[in-house]
């Protein structure tokens, strides 16, 4: 796969879910653009693990745990990656993104 990597496209997508119900445009599943699939997961997880003035940050695990239990709004391959990824393990589930 190609990554054609236009900046916007990240920073306008990234809260699209890949169910369909995030926004701008209810995009849903492989019309998401791939880094912004990426950006969304990342972006959660920042998030959640990001200690706020309002909020203090959860462990990298209970993020992971609740990305998982809210696993329709990402990618489920690019998730899987993501967690393996996190606990040190290869990332072999097929994922090609050159």
């Amino acid at each position: 796969m190609k990554i054609d990597v236009k900046i916007n496209e990240i920073v306008l997508y990234h809260h699209e879910n890949y169910d369909g119900s995030g926004y701008p445009d209810g995009l849903i599943g492989k019309e998401i653009p791939f880094l912004a699939r990426i950006t969304r997961i990342l972006d959660s997880f920042e998030t959640l693990t990001d200690q706020r003035r309002y909020q203090p940050g959860v462990s990298k695990s209970k993020a992971i745990d609740i990305l998982q239990r809210n696993s329709h709004l990402y990618d489920p391959d690019l998730l899987e990656c993501f967690g393996k990824m996190l606990d040190s393990k290869e990332c072999s589930n097929g994922i090609d993104i050159y």
